[in-house]
């Protein structure tokens, strides 16, 4: 029996135009074979593929938990001048691999917090002068840093008898849980914390920790790579300086800006207030608890606000979180609530708009904030007493 001449001519057809096109390597036979080795399931492939991504997964990881990326100079691992959580993920991998040998003392909170001060050199330096001890000074403020951030940062510092200083206001009560959350995946800032996946879990707020911090490592690597890209293309490695200060007294909002954002926040913000402050109070004495745990002394700090502006509208907000911080500094003898607003008199022309202090302000505001670091730890070492003096060596004789 013979083929039907019709279907002969069209497997001719086929096999020739097949044979052209792999010797050619351009026509859509090369494509389709090169498309079908990617869809093989092969098991052995799929393990080697495995083999080879599981181990490279875990070393990417180790570089960030370990800190020895940190080892890169910061200016090249920024993305943009204002990075301040990789700015934060840095020191926090430095001090990993170069261990303080003074006390440290952080600025934690919004970046109302991180505009109050001048720097945290110039922190440490006032403490000092102040009577304290000679202290490592850093500004851990960052742009709407969330509960869950400070928590995970604090577990992941050194533990040397320092001081952390953490800001309040309604904003960083604002927060939702699901925000918070994503902390736990390293998002924002990159540190891990054992303990915030067990405050998340115990609180029953989402968190997903399947695959460790690698979601925020990823997130990471890919906006640096968007935002440095100029560079890259030019092969030249990007070299971005950590830009502190943002705000200027020639920038200052006028005052109907300032007086609109107090009503925006009231409309807008109020009810994420109202919804998560529990959340948000739960985290932030978890947070305290930590920090008293590995020996830091703490201090609530209420931030900067604009009282010109915002008179009592925030009123109802603040009297919450202010009870709220009141309570958990009342569990510990080495943990206070500050507020140094009303002591230093701010009048609008010190701020920017309504949180971010400008001109001579900062200053101002380091001083004090300074007195009372060196107070509270010249409390904390007061109530601990002289160190014990060391045993004397006995010696065990036999008959």
């Amino acid at each position: 029996m013979t083929t039907p001449a019709g279907n002969t001519q069209g497997r001719g057809r086929n096999d020739n135009q097949s044979a052209d096109n792999g010797r050619s390597g351009r026509g859509p036979g090369a494509r389709h074979e090169f498309l079908r080795g990617l869809r093989l399931k092969q098991p052995l492939i799929l393990l080697l593929a495995a083999a080879l991504t599981v181990p490279c997964l875990l070393g990417l990881q180790w570089l960030f938990t370990s800190g020895t990326y940190a080892h890169v100079p910061e200016e090249h691992i920024l993305r943009r001048p204002g990075d301040d959580y990789m700015h934060i993920s840095w020191w926090v991998a430095r001090l990993k691999i170069e261990p303080p040998t003074r006390p440290l003392v952080c600025v934690f909170g919004g970046s109302s917090a991180r505009e109050s001060i001048v720097s945290g050199p110039s922190l440490a330096a006032r403490v000092t002068a102040d009577g304290g001890p000679e202290m490592i000074g850093l500004d851990f403020g960052s742009f709407n840093q969330s509960m869950a951030a400070t928590l995970a940062v604090i577990d992941d510092l050194p533990a040397n008898g320092g001081c952390m200083v953490i800001g309040v206001n309604p904003s960083r009560f604002s927060v939702s849980s699901k925000v918070n959350g994503r902390q736990s995946e390293g998002r924002k800032i990159i540190v891990q914390s054992d303990s915030l996946e067990q405050v998340i879990d115990d609180l029953g707020g989402p968190q997903r920790t399947t695959f460790g911090i690698l979601p925020g490592i990823a997130s990471y690597i890919a906006s640096y790579i968007q935002q440095q890209r100029a560079s890259l293309l030019r092969l030249r490695l990007p070299s971005t300086p950590y830009r502190l200060h943002r705000y200027t007294v020639a920038g200052r909002q006028p005052v109907a800006r300032k007086q609109a954002t107090v009503e925006r926040w009231l409309t807008v913000r109020a009810p994420d207030f109202r919804r998560h402050f529990e959340y948000n109070l739960d985290l932030l004495d978890a947070a305290v608890a930590l920090a008293v745990q590995r020996g830091f002394t703490v201090i609530l700090m209420e931030q900067p606000w604009n009282r010109d502006i915002i008179g009592d509208r925030y009123a109802w907000a603040q009297d919450m979180y202010r009870t709220g911080c009141r309570e958990i500094a009342a569990a510990y003898p080495s943990v206070r609530y500050v507020d140094l607003n009303p002591r230093l008199d701010l009048i609008d022309a010190d701020f920017y708009d309504l949180f971010h202090l400008v001109g001579e302000a900062p200053r101002r505001w380091e001083e004090a904030l300074a007195a009372e670091v060196a107070a509270v730890l010249k409390a904390s070492s007061a109530a601990a007493g002289p160190p014990a003096a060391p045993a004397l060596a006995c010696t065990e004789t036999t008959d």
